[in-house]
C-alpha cells in the first residue's frame, strides 16, 4: 500500500480498526487527528465518546491544541449537515478523553471509587513525592537490617567501587522492584557451589598470570597485562592471607572477582607471532580469552545470585511503601494502572459500562506502551459486555507507533510486545498501513539516513528489532547550499605521531566548534521556516548528538567568545577608541589589545 492509498484509508476506512506504523516526520500524529475529525464529521462518533491516549501531559495538550485548530477549519469548510457535528465537539474539547495513559485511568477511577475498592478522595503522587516517600522508607529498612544483614545484602554491601557506594546501589534496587511490583513471581536462583567456583577461578587466574614473567620482551603488552593480572591477584592472596578456607571472606573475592573483569587487560594483543619460547602468541591470546569468557560467566552467576536474594529481601520494603501510600490515600502512577486493570477484571458490570460509553479509543505513540497498559486499553476497544481477551471491535480502534524509537524504553516499553500486540491486532482483522513520505527530512538527508539504517536495522523473527523502513522526502534541498556535510578530523596525531582516540576526540570538538562558527557568521546558509519563508541560519537552529562531552564544552565555549561580537552586529577586529589612564595618550586601530601604545605600563579604557 501506498503512502497516498494509506492516508487514504485512514481517513475513509472508519469500520476497521487500523494500526499506523510511522516515522519521525511523517505527520502520523496529523492523521490520527483526521482519523477523530472524519469520525465526527460523519455522525459516527462524538467526541465525548472518544478517548485518545498519549503518554505525557505535554503531548496530550499538543493533542488537543491540533484537534482545536482542525475543528475550526473543519467547521467553516464543513456542510450544512456536519458543521453541527463540529461544533459539538468544539463545546466538548476542554472536557473531552485526551489524556495521557495516567490522566485517563485516574479519571476513571475518581468515577468509580466504590467499585476499584480505593479512598474516593485518594491523591495522585508526583514522581518527586514516590521517591522522597520510597527513600524514607527504604532508611528505616536498611538501618534495621544493618546490625544482622541478610545474605544478599550483606554480599551486596561489599562490592564498593564506582560512583555509587553499595547503599546507594540497593536504594536503586528497590526504586526498580517498586516499579515492577505487578510482577509478584518470585526469581529462579540455581544452585551455585559459590566458594567452590570462586576458589576454582582465582587458581585458573593465577596459572595464567604467571605466564606474564615469561614473555619475550619486557614491553610486550600482553606479558604486561598479566603481570598487572599477577599484581592484582597478589593484593587479594595479602587480604586472605593466613585465613583458613573456611574463613575466607568469599564475599570479598566475589566482588574483587567482578573487578577483575573490568580491569583493562584483556584486550592488548601485542606483536610478534611469538610470546615466549616454546609459546606461540595466538595460544597465548586463545587461553586468556578462554579464562575471560570463564570470569564472565562466573561473574554473571554470582550476579544473578545476589539479584534474586536481593529480590526477596526487598520485598519488605516495597511492601512498607504500599502501606505508607495506603495510610495517606495515595496513588503513584503504577497504582493507577493497577487499580483500572483490576476494576475491568474483576467487575463485569463497571467493564460492559465503560467499553459501552467509549466509541473509540486512540493509541498515540503506540511504541511506548508496556503490558499492563495495552491490556487495559485492549479491554476498553472491545465490544459492549464481551470477554476479556475479545479482540477490539471493527473500527473502535486507531493506533499509531513507531516500532523503531522503542528502543528507548520509555518506562517499560519493550518493542517485543508492540510486535506481537500489532500481530494479534491485524489477525482479529485490524488493518496495518505505513506512512512512507517524510515532511522533515531533505532529499540529500533521508536519503543518507536510509542508507545508513536499512542495513544495520533488519526485521528480527521475534520481534525483538524493528526493521527500518525508507522514507520518501517531500522537501528538497536548495541548490546552493549543500545538505549533508562530513567533517575531516583535522588533527587526529597525538605528539609521538600516532593516531589515538583522544587526539580525534579533541581535534573532532575543534573541528564542529570551527563549524559552527562559520556556519552561523559567515556562511550565508538558510533556514526554511513552517509557513515556507527562509532565513539566515542562527544558533538557536544548531543541535549537537555527542557520544561524549570531552572537549566540546572548552571549544564551544570560544567559539561563542570568538562569535559574541558579531551576534552583536560588530566584529572583534572593528577599529575601537582608547585613551591610557596614565598619559592620556590616544590609541587607535583593529586591535582588541588595551594596552597604551607608548608602552607607558598604564592601561587604557574605552
Amino acid at each position: 500500500m501506498s503512502d497516498a492509498e494509506a492516508r487514504r484509508a485512514i481517513a475513509e476506512a472508519l469500520d476497521r480498526s487500523i494500526v499506523v506504523e510511522a516515522s519521525a516526520g511523517t505527520g502520523k500524529t496529523t492523521a490520527l487527528v483526521l482519523r477523530m475529525l472524519a469520525l465526527i464529521g460523519s455522525g459516527r462518533a462524538t467526541l465525548a465518546r472518544i478517548v485518545a491516549v498519549t503518554f505525557t501531559d505535554k503531548a496530550a495538550g499538543e493533542m488537543k491544541l491540533r484537534l482545536r485548530t482542525q475543528l475550526e477549519v473543519a467547521r467553516a469548510g464543513a456542510t450544512a449537515d456536519a458543521r453541527p457535528r463540529f461544533e459539538l465537539a468544539l463545546s466538548e474539547l476542554e472536557t473531552a478523553h485526551i489524556a495521557s495513559i495516567h490522566a485517563f485511568c485516574a479519571e476513571l477511577l475518581r468515577k468509580r471509587p466504590i467499585e476499584a475498592r480505593i479512598d474516593p478522595a485518594f491523591s495522585v503522587m508526583a514522581e518527586e513525592e514516590e521517591r522522597e516517600l520510597l527513600d524514607r522508607v527504604f532508611e528505616r529498612w536498611l538501618t534495621g537490617v544493618l546490625e544482622e544483614p541478610p545474605e544478599g545484602v550483606r554480599r551486596a554491601l561489599k562490592r564498593r567501587g564506582g560512583e555509587d557506594a553499595p547503599s546507594e546501589k540497593l536504594r536503586r534496587a528497590a526504586h526498580t522492584l517498586v516499579e515492577q511490583r505487578d510482577f509478584e513471581a518470585a526469581w529462579d536462583r540455581p544452585v551455585l557451589d559459590r566458594e567452590r567456583e570462586i576458589d576454582r577461578m582465582l587458581v585458573a587466574l593465577s596459572a595464567l598470570a604467571d605466564l606474564g614473567r615469561v614473555a619475550s620482551h619486557p614491553r610486550d603488552t600482553l606479558g604486561a597485562d598479566l603481570r598487572e593480572l599477577a599484581a592484582a591477584l597478589s593484593e587479594v592472596e595479602l587480604e586472605v592471607s593466613g585465613q583458613k578456607t573456611s574463613e575466607r571472606d568469599y564475599d570479598r573475592l566475589e566482588h574483587t572477582l567482578g573487578q577483575l573483569l573490568r580491569k583493562r587487560i584483556w584486550n592488548r594483543k601485542g606483536l610478534g607471532q611469538k610470546y615466549a619460547d616454546g609459546l606461540l602468541r595466538a595460544d597465548m591470546l586463545a587461553r586468556r580469552e578462554e579464562a575471560r569468557l570463564a570470569l564472565e560467566d562466573l561473574v554473571a552467576r554470582l550476579d544473578g545470585d545476589v539479584a534474586a536474594l536481593l529480590r526477596e529481601e526487598l520485598r519488605e520494603v516495597v511492601s512498607a511503601y504500599d502501606v505508607q501510600k495506603h495510610e495517606q490515600g495515595a496513588l503513584d502512577f503504577l497504582d493507577l494502572l493497577l487499580c483500572t486493570r483490576d476494576l475491568l477484571r474483576g467487575d463485569a458490570a463497571t467493564r460492559a459500562e465503560l467499553q459501552e460509553s467509549l466509541s473509540h479509543v486512540f493509541i498515540d505513540e503506540f511504541q511506548d506502551i508496556d503490558a499492563l497498559q495495552a491490556e487495559i486499553l485492549l479491554t476498553l476497544a472491545a465490544p459492549a459486555g464481551s470477554a476479556l481477551g475479545t479482540p477490539p471491535a471493527a473500527g473502535k480502534l486507531f493506533v499509531v507507533g513507531d516500532p523503531k524509537q522503542s528502543i528507548y524504553s520509555f518506562r517499560r516499553a519493550d518493542v517485543a510486545l508492540y510486535e506481537r500486540v500489532k500481530r494479534e491486532l491485524v489477525a482479529s482483522g485490524a488493518l496495518a498501513v505505513q506512512l512512507t513520505l517524510s515532511y522533515r527530512a531533505t532529499d540529500a538527508i533521508q536519503g543518507a539516513i536510509n542508507a545508513a539504517f536499512s542495513a544495520v536495522m533488519p526485521e528480527q523473527p521475534d520481534g525483538v528489532q524493528a526493521a527500518y523502513r525508507p522514507l520518501a522526502p517531500v522537501r528538497t534541498a536548495r541548490a546552493e547550499q549543500p545538505a549533508v556535510i562530513a567533517l575531516a578530523v583535522p588533527k587526529p596525531y597525538a605528539p609521538w605521531g600516532r593516531i589515538t582516540s583522544r587526539a580525534i576526540s579533541e581535534s573532532t570538538a575543534e573541528a564542529v566548534a570551527a563549524f559552527i562558527d562559520y556556519l552561523v557568521t559567515r556562511s550565508g546558509f538558510m533556514i526554511q521556516e513552517p509557513n515556507g519563508a527562509y532565513r539566515p541560519v542562527q544558533s538557536r537552529d544548531v543541535l549537537l548528538l555527542f557520544r561524549s562531552m570531552r572537549g566540546y564544552k572548552r571549544e564551544l565555549r570560544r567559539a561563542a567568545f570568538r562569535m559574541s561580537w558579531l551576534v552583536a552586529g560588530r566584529s572583534t577586529l572593528e577599529k575601537r577608541s582608547w585613551r591610557c589612564a596614565r598619559c592620556s595618550r590616544r590609541s587607535s586601530g583593529r586591535t582588541t589589545s588595551s594596552l597604551c601604545t607608548r608602552r607607558c605600563a598604564g592601561r587604557s579604557s574605552r
